[in-house]
C-alpha cells in the first residue's frame, strides 16, 4: 500500500514548508488589498496598511487552525528569527531615513527629554498601576507578577515604536508643521532606543535576582551596568568605530570599474545592515541599540566619508525600505495568525488597565515634562531677546522662536501614541515556564495593545480629525521652515556668544526640580525696578559659574 505522509524529511519540515507557503500568499494578498485601498480612499482612510495586515493575518490563521492538526501555531515564528532577521532592517530604516539630519539636532534637546524622561515616567506608572491592580483583582491565577517583571514589560509599550507607516504618513500627507513633524518623529526613535534598554536592563535584574540570588548592591550595580553601559555607551561606541571604518573602508578600497556598483552595493549592504547587530552580540552589548545608533552615524557622515556613487546610496537605501516594510508586513501577519494561540492567556482586567495605564502614563509624561521644558526655553529666550539689537553681532530681526513647544503641538505629541512592532518582537523573548506563565499574558497583551492604538490613532480619519481640533498647521513649505530654522540658529548662536550662555546652563536649565527655582526667581524679578541689562548679564554669568 502506498503511503500519501512522506518520509521523515517531509513529516518533520512539513511545518516549515506550510509557514512559508502561507506567508508568501499573504504577502501577495497584502499587495493586491495595499493597491484596493489606493483606488478607494475611503477604504483606506479607516482601515490602516497595518490594521489590514492584521485583518489578513487573523482570516488566514483562523483557516488554517480548521484545516490543519497542528492549528494556528505553525505560522508562529521563533523569537530568534524576530530579532536577528525582521527587527535589524526596521530599527535600521527608521533611524536612517526616519529622522532629518538637521532637524533632528535643532530639537534634539525636547526629544530626548521626551523619548527618555516620558518613557521612564509611563514605563514606571504603569507598572505600578498593573503590580497594584493585580494584587487588587487578583487577576493570575498562580503568584502575581514582580514589580521588575513589570517594569520590562511596561517599558516595551511605554514607546511609540516605529509609527512611520501609520501616522507619520498622515501627517507627511497633510504637511503639518515641521516642528511637530520632526518631534514626534525623533521621539517615536528615541522611546524605542530607550525602551529596548530599559527592557534588557529590567529583565536581566529580574533573572538575576531570582535565579543567582545576587545581594540588592549587587542588583543596583548589574543594573547600571546594563544601562550604561551594555544599552548606551558600549552600543554608542561599537556604532561610531564600526561604520566610521566601513565608511572608510569603501572609500580607500578600488573594484573593476565594469563591477564597481555591483561589489559596492553588496559590500554597503553587508556591512550596515546586520554586522553592527552582529558583531554587538558577539561582544556582549546590545545589537538593537547598536542598529539604532549605526542608523544615526550612518545618516550624519555617510557624504563626508564616502566617494559612493549616488546612484548605489539610493539603490541602497530602497533596498533597506523594502526590507524594513517586508519584515513589518510579516510580523503584523504573524500577530493577526497566532493571535488566538494565546487565547488562554487573556485576562480582561488586565489588558483594561494597561490600556487606561498608557492612557494616563502617556499623560504623566508628555505634560511636566513639556512644562519645564518650556519654562527652562522661555528663561533663556529673555536673556537673549534683552541683548542690545544695535550689536554688531546681531544683524537680523527676531525670528519666532521654534524650539517653544506650543499647547496643542504638546496635545499632538500626547497623541502620537501608537505601539509598533518593535514591542512584540521583544516581548516574545521574555522568560517563560511552567511555573511562570505570565509571559504568554504579556505576549497577548501587547498584541491587542498594538491593534487597539492601530485601528484608533493609526486611522487617517481619526488623526486629521484631531488635527482639525487642535488646529495643527497644515499645507506648510518645509523647505522654506527650514531656512528660517536655520536663520534663527545662527542668530542664537551670535547672541550666547555675546551673553556667555554654556551648554551647561542650559543643562541646568532642563532639570524637573528648577522649574519652581526659576518661577520663584521670576516672582521675585518682577518686584524689582531695575531693568538695567547688565545685571541680566551679571546673574547668567553667576549661573553659569
Amino acid at each position: 500500500m502506498v503511503s500519501f505522509e512522506g518520509s521523515l524529511w517531509h513529516r518533520t519540515n512539513r511545518g516549515v514548508a506550510v509557514a512559508g507557503t502561507t506567508y508568501i500568499l499573504l504577502f501577495v494578498i497584502v499587495i493586491i488589498l495595499s493597491k484596493f485601498r489606493t483606488l478607494y480612499p475611503k477604504f483606506g482612510g479607516f482601515v490602516p496598511e497595518t490594521g489590514l495586515m492584521f485583518l489578513i493575518g487573523v482570516i488566514a490563521g483562523r483557516f488554517i487552525y480548521s484545516v490543519s492538526d497542528e492549528g494556528d501555531s505553525v505560522l508562529l515564528l521563533s523569537p530568534s528569527t524576530v530579532l536577528y532577521v525582521l527587527l535589524p532592517p526596521i530599527l535600521l530604516n527608521q533611524a536612517y531615513n526616519g529622522v532629518h539630519r538637521g532637524m533632528f539636532s535643532r530639537y534634539i534637546v525636547p526629544i530626548c527629554i521626551y523619548g527618555v524622561l516620558g518613557t521612564v515616567f509611563s514605563a514606571v506608572s504603569l507598572a505600578t498601576l498593573l503590580f497594584l491592580g493585580s494584587t487588587m483583582f487578583d487577576i493570575f491565577t498562580q503568584r502575581n507578577p514582580y514589580f521588575m517583571e513589570l517594569l520590562a514589560f511596561t517599558s516595551l509599550l511605554s514607546a511609540t515604536g516605529n509609527i512611520g507607516p501609520t501616522l507619520l504618513s498622515t501627517l507627511r500627507k497633510r504637511r503639518v508643521d515641521p516642528h511637530l513633524f520632526h518631534l514626534v518623529a525623533g521621539e517615536s526613535l528615541i522611546s524605542s532606543l530607550t525602551a529596548i534598554i530599559l527592557y534588557e536592563a529590567c529583565v536581566n535584574l529580574h533573572y538575576s535576582a531570582t535565579e543567582h540570588y545576587l545581594s540588592a548592591t549587587q542588583q543596583l550595580h548589574q543594573f547600571l551596568f546594563d544601562i550604561v553601559v551594555t544599552g548606551f555607551l558600549g552600543p554608542a561606541v561599537l556604532a561610531l568605530i564600526w561604520n566610521f571604518g566601513v565608511l572608510y573602508l569603501l572609500k580607500r578600497i578600488a573594484f573593476p570599474r565594469e563591477e564597481s556598483s555591483r561589489w559596492e552595493l553588496s559590500l554597503y549592504l553587508l556591512l550596515t545592515m546586520y554586522a553592527p547587530f552582529l558583531v554587538g552580540e558577539c561582544i556582549r552589548v546590545n545589537g538593537l541599540c547598536t542598529i539604532i545608533f549605526s542608523g544615526l552615524v550612518l545618516r550624519r557622515y555617510d557624504v563626508l566619508l564616502t566617494t559612493m556613487p549616488a546612484e548605489i546610496k539610493r539603490t541602497a537605501n530602497t533596498l533597506l525600505r523594502r526590507m524594513a516594510q517586508y519584515a513589518e508586513t510579516l510580523l503584523y501577519l504573524e500577530m493577526g495568525a497566532t493571535i488566538f494561540v494565546y487565547g488562554e492567556s487573556f485576562r480582561f482586567m488586565f489588558v483594561v488597565l494597561t490600556l487606561g495605564g498608557i492612557v494616563l502614563g502617556r499623560a504623566f509624561a508628555i505634560l511636566p515634562t513639556t512644562f519645564s521644558y518650556n519654562l527652562a526655553v522661555e528663561d533663556d529666550q529673555q536673556l537673549l531677546d534683552g541683548v542690545e539689537k544695535a550689536d554688531s553681532m546681531v544683524e537680523h530681526k527676531v525670528l519666532k522662536n521654534d524650539t517653544l513647544i506650543p499647547v496643542k503641538t504638546s496635545r499632538m505629541v500626547y497623541y502620537a501614541n501608537i505601539k509598533g512592532t518593535l514591542a512584540y518582537g521583544l516581548v516574545k523573548f521574555f522568560p517563560g515556564n511552567q511555573y511562570n506563565t505570565h509571559n504568554t499574558v504579556f505576549i497577548l497583551t501587547t498584541i491587542l495593545c498594538i491593534v487597539f492604538t492601530t485601528f484608533t490613532i493609526g486611522t487617517e480619519y481619526v488623526t486629521n480629525f484631531v488635527l482639525s481640533i487642535l488646529d495643527i498647521p497644515v499645507n506648510i513649505d518645509e523647505d522654506m521652515y527650514i531656512e528660517r530654522m536655520k536663520k534663527r540658529q545662527d542668530e542664537e548662536i551670535k547672541k550666547q556668544q555675546v551673553l556667555g550662555i554654556s551648554g551647561w546652563h542650559k543643562l541646568e536649565r532642563f532639570m524637573i526640580i528648577k522649574p519652581l527655582h526659576y518661577a520663584m526667581q521670576q516672582a521675585a524679578a518682577e518686584n524689582t525696578d531695575d531693568g538695567d541689562m547688565s545685571n541680566i548679564k551679571n546673574n547668567n554669568t553667576h549661573l553659569t559659574d
